[in-house]
């Protein structure tokens, strides 16, 4: 079983960044840092709360002023590249989080300082309060970082800028209106960094939950004009594609379902339990006289605690088919607990998608045991 992150933030962790930071900070006390971090009700707290502890510990042992506390902070982080430190990297996160906590009041110090410590552990979320306090100054920063010559720096400028940042503060304005971001995202969607890329692609794909024919228009541009970022375009189109986004799915040449037929070959079992998988198989035959491209899913409609369904959509494959060409697929899916979904007993139901057309494959009924 994997360990939970928040037991990263342990002895071995602590030790090192108190040894790595005393060489920058040389009256920093590690011994004293460590019992105030222990003090109270550590094992209570969870990831987010044991990384906020931390940073107020930390900002409790520097300065009082930010501008004069940051210098050690950017030290901190100059020295530890310098001496090829390793071995440690979201943990040190909390770095950030203590530029976000005491530093939304010197919005000068508090950037030169997301700039240093996002190389350590991203500053991601650390820069969302700035974006809403600071709107006009933050976007002219986000441009700015968005040609750094460190590619985390860079990622810094399309993923804190995110509409739909996972676990991050919202940006109300972002979401209204993402015109500001797509300067950023333009510059950066053939970036020599596939990490800078994929967030480029992240990016869009918030986007697209909002204002899908904006997302549409760039990528539809990008694909005629800059072969090289297709893996950037597919990528972001992720969740219109799930929807069947009929112009998206024309886009990658899999919009057509007039020349497909299917068939089901292996039904669903009317019953199953909760870790047990649920298969299926069946068939698709193309009739057409030219090849035909197909990109295949499955939907699961899972029942939620209020009696309604939710859908959720699974992909399977693409190819291409030529002119009367059968194929079979097999899948399953194992209902196996995981943290992001709480399956509720009772009446469920499946399809497959093919080229954004629904074939259901029935009901079934899900046991706990």
């Amino acid at each position: 079983m994997a360990t939970p992150l928040k037991n990263y933030y342990n002895d071995r962790f602590f030790d090192f960044f108190s040894s790595v930071f005393s060489e920058v900070y040389t009256t920093f006390d590690g011994k004293k840092f460590k019992e105030q971090i222990y003090a109270g009700e550590w094992e209570k707290l969870e990831l987010k709360e044991r990384m906020r502890k931390t940073a107020d510990v930390l900002a409790s042992m520097l300065p009082k002023d930010f501008k004069e506390a940051a210098q050690y902070i950017q030290a901190f982080a100059d020295h530890y590249h310098a001496s090829n430190r390793s071995g440690f990297g979201f943990e040190l996160m909390f770095v950030c989080d203590f530029v976000e906590r005491y530093g939304i009041d010197d919005v000068e110090t508090a950037i030169q300082t997301m700039e240093k410590t996002t190389t350590l552990s991203s500053a991601e979320f650390a820069v969302r309060p700035f974006l809403n306090k600071y709107p006009e100054r933050m976007m002219k920063q986000m441009n700015t970082w968005s040609k750094h010559p460190h590619e985390l720096v860079r990622r810094l400028s399309t993923e804190g800028f995110r509409p739909r940042l996972p676990w991050g503060l919202a940006v109300p304005y972002l979401k209204k209106d993402p015109s500001p971001v797509f300067e950023v995202l333009e510059s950066l969607k053939d970036d020599a960094s596939e990490n800078v890329r994929r967030s480029v692609a992240n990016n869009l794909n918030d986007i697209s939950k909002d204002h899908p024919e904006k997302v549409l228009e760039v990528l539809t541009r990008w694909k005629k004009n800059h072969p090289e970022t297709e893996r950037v375009i597919k990528h972001a189109s992720r969740t219109l594609l799930k929807q069947g986004h009929q112009e998206i799915l024309e886009l990658f040449g899999s919009s057509s379902s007039e020349y497909l037929s299917f068939m089901l070959v292996d039904g669903l079992t009317s019953t199953i339990r909760v870790n047990e998988a649920q298969a299926f198989s069946f068939q698709i035959h193309h009739t057409g006289k030219t090849e035909q491209k197909i990109r295949v899913e499955y939907v699961i409609y899972f029942l939620l605690n209020n009696g309604k369904h939710g859908k959720k959509v699974f992909f399977i494959t693409e190819k291409i088919l030529q002119p009367g060409q059968n194929i079979q697929l097999k899948k399953s899916h194992t209902f196996k607990p995981i943290t992001t979904r709480t399956y509720y007993e009772g009446l469920h139901k499946m399809a497959v998608l093919v080229n954004g057309k629904e074939y259901g494959l029935g009901e079934f009924n899900l046991r706990f045991n």
